[in-house]
């Protein structure tokens, strides 16, 4: 639908929705496709799409060049039936940047079983990732045969929350919906949450009372003060992460930033007392 082809282009404060495509040209994202070096995707909203054509990556956004950065955006209820394992909401393959991100309700649903498709059991709902950073996302509600989240083959994921993402054949493990692929290293998953438990495992592991959101079963997943999440982050952020979070408040209002799109508002130690 659109295609950034210039190191300055900027796309911002646009909705895309309520598209589907069955015959649209291959390799393209029914969204945005960011063909050239550099260019800007911001506040944007990505929401009700379905991709049904073979060999496409990334149903929505699709970041093929280094240099890009996508930045406080929301990817919702996106659905991807093509018969490729690159599929799921988003293809990050260059070494670009995505942050402060909400991504939500992403179903991949393109393998049937263990001796058929083209490797597309590994089809992920939401992240399909070779290269790049993935910052300050929250991941929520994404299903899949296997990998409900991301599959990686390198970059970075950091001081993100990956929750309720759930894997629909029960012949792998429940915590594959988490991810799979070689880019899953400790030292490129920093900070990462998530509500899924297992040994060894690249991510810290916990669950909805200690995550705290504001109001997990209607959608808000703020961060309350409480939250194991809240100033779990680095001391400083990443360079060219934006400094602002989904909401379009500071990131900087404590020592270490917190995890995930939103940033809880108060500082640390912060307690409302009432008497």
């Amino acid at each position: 639908l659109v295609c950034l082809s210039h190191a300055q282009a900027l796309l911002s404060v646009v909705t895309i929705c309520d598209h589907s495509n069955n015959n649209g040209p291959s390799q393209c994202a029914l969204g945005v496709n960011m063909l050239q070096d550099g260019g800007t995707v911001s506040n944007c909203v990505f929401r009700n799409m379905t991709l049904t054509t073979s060999g496409h990556a990334g149903t929505a956004l699709r970041i093929r060049r280094p240099g890009a950065h996508v930045t406080c955006c929301v990817i919702s209820n996106i659905t991807t039936h093509a018969n490729t394992e690159k599929g799921g909401a988003i293809a990050l393959e260059a070494d670009s940047l995505i942050d402060n991100c909400l991504v939500s309700d992403c179903n991949n649903d393109t393998w049937t079983s263990p001796t058929s498709g083209h490797g597309t059991k590994d089809a992920p709902g939401a992240i399909y990732q070779t290269s790049g950073t993935i910052a300050n996302c929250t991941i929520v509600n994404c299903k899949a045969p296997r990998v409900a989240v991301i599959k990686t083959l390198g970059g970075e994921l950091r001081d993100c929350i990956l929750w309720n993402n759930r894997r629909y054949n029960e012949n792998y493990a429940e915590s594959e919906a988490i991810g799979t692929g070689e880019g899953m290293k400790s030292e490129k998953w920093l900070n990462v949450w998530a509500d899924i438990a297992k040994d060894g495992a690249v991510w810290k592991a916990t669950n909805d009372v200690a995550m705290a959101f504001v109001d997990l079963a209607n959608g808000n997943y703020r961060l309350t003060i409480n939250s194991v999440a809240k100033d779990s982050g680095d001391r400083r952020l990443k360079s060219g992460i934006c400094t602002v979070d989904l909401d379009g408040s500071p990131r900087r209002v404590a020592p270490r930033i917190d995890a995930g799109c939103y940033e809880e508002p108060n500082g640390p130690g912060l307690k409302l007392m009432v008497r």
